[in-house]
């Protein structure tokens, strides 16, 4: 087991062993307990006495936050986003006006917006 930094105490050693028999038996009865309420009632109590004997472990994650939630990035515009959407739109309204209707128009449509995505795939 890797050696734990040292931390506050909240009371003797004596004080905490007790805390840790207490919570070790609550857990060693639960398993086997009729009633499974009362029984995970008894854990929490248990854990309760130990963490308010242990103030350093209770106190919330060592760990320095991974991303400052309280100042949100920017939203970024996608120009190339913008641009290739704006090419298919007005491709596709040329290709509507220019193209006697029927399937010609359709697959032209298709191919200009499938054009489309893959750009944006590789953007």
């Amino acid at each position: 087991m890797p050696a734990m930094a040292e931390q506050p105490t909240g009371g003797s050693d004596g004080e905490q062993e007790a805390r840790r028999a207490l919570l070790h038996q609550a857990l060693v009865r639960m398993d086997g307990a009729p009633d499974k309420d009362r029984a995970a009632d008894e854990v929490i109590q248990a854990i309760d006495a130990y963490m308010a004997g242990h103030p350093a472990a209770a106190s919330g994650s060592r760990e320095q936050p991974v991303m400052d939630f309280d100042h949100p990035e920017a939203p970024r515009t996608h120009w190339v986003t913008v641009v290739v959407l704006g090419v298919a739109v007005l491709a596709t309204i040329v290709l509507a006006i220019a193209l006697a209707g029927g399937w010609p128009v359709a697959v032209a449509v298709i191919v200009v917006w499938v054009l489309a995505l893959l750009v944006l795939e590789i953007a």
